[in-house]
């Protein structure tokens, strides 16, 4: 269970004893323990006079009643006045019900598209708790296609128009090969443009992968960067927007890989991330280079 607002963990915190509502010690934003979901069975509520505990048993792994007497100590609670804490050693993640991300749901696929590129800006060290269970490499794929193309529009727009730009300058303008050239150029990459994308998340994950992390397989730290990819959305600025991109996304990458690992194997994971991810890149680089020389010829 983690604050909303920093993720700061909020199991095990007590009721505050001159009765204001419950607050994150960390960010100070008020939370009640209503507004989480748990897996029935998985979470104690403890009694706050003599730590009995009691386990949830509705959909949302609330108690039922939610105000009671205690059984033990025989004094008046209720659930907002438990102490929470994972049944036994269950992991963080494993007790709460799962709130899917938005492109997971059913809708208009632009409403979904924007909703998961917000919790990628804001809220990317959540993302590994809004996965399902089973990794969903195709759903994460059509993700950061339909991302990288909206991404990239500014770009591909902006490449059009200097393209015109720089044939009228050096042929007087009209429609000729050298500015048939340029245009295809331009296109290809826009269209190309999640292929890259893709190759750099592909390269990273496996390099994650590397580190033989419990819970940070290829396929789930696959779609953790992919879904962190709603920094991308600065590409949008004209000129230097996809440097700022880019370098966004490897720290919004390194954020959400770090989340999802145990925290003391965290460093091992991003440090294999961000040099994956650097990798890719010159790889791309290098081959756009030979490209473009190609087309010299």
């Amino acid at each position: 269970m983690r604050c909303k607002a920093c993720q700061h963990i909020l199991w095990n915190q007590p009721v505050p004893s001159d009765g204001s509502a419950r607050a994150c010690p960390e960010c100070g934003t008020a939370y009640t323990l209503a507004a989480f979901g748990f897996k029935p069975g998985t979470v104690k509520f403890c009694c706050r006079h003599c730590a009995t505990a009691y386990y949830g048993t509705s959909p949302e792994g609330h108690l039922e009643p939610s105000a009671f007497n205690c059984a033990v100590c025989a004094n008046p609670i209720t659930m907002e006045e438990c102490v929470v804490t994972p049944h036994d050693a269950m992991a963080d993640v494993a007790a709460m019900l799962r709130e899917p991300l938005p492109w997971f749901e059913q809708g208009p696929v632009l409403s979904r598209w924007w909703r998961t590129v917000c919790v990628g800006l804001k809220k990317a060290s959540s993302i590994h708790t809004r996965l399902t269970e089973q990794p969903n490499i195709g759903r994460a794929v059509a993700f950061l296609s339909l991302h990288a193309w909206i991404s990239g529009v500014v770009s591909a727009v902006l490449g059009v128009v200097m393209s015109f730009g720089a044939v009228n300058m050096l042929f007087g303008g009209g429609l000729n090969a050298g500015l048939n050239n340029m245009l295809a150029v331009q296109v290809a990459s826009y269209i190309a443009y999640p292929l890259y994308m893709l190759f750099a998340a592909v390269v990273a994950a496996w390099a994650v992968s590397l580190a033989s992390v419990e819970g940070l397989s290829f396929k789930r730290a696959f779609e953790i960067i992919i879904y962190s990819s709603g920094v991308l959305l600065y590409t949008l600025i004209p000129f230097c927007g996809g440097l700022i991109g880019l370098i966004l996304w490897a720290i919004a990458a390194s954020q959400a890989i770090a989340a999802a690992a145990p925290k003391d194997r965290a460093t091992s994971p991003v440090i294999l991330l961000l040099v994956g991810g650097f990798a890719a890149l010159v790889l791309e680089g290098l081959i756009g280079f030979g490209i473009s020389m190609l087309t010299q010829f």
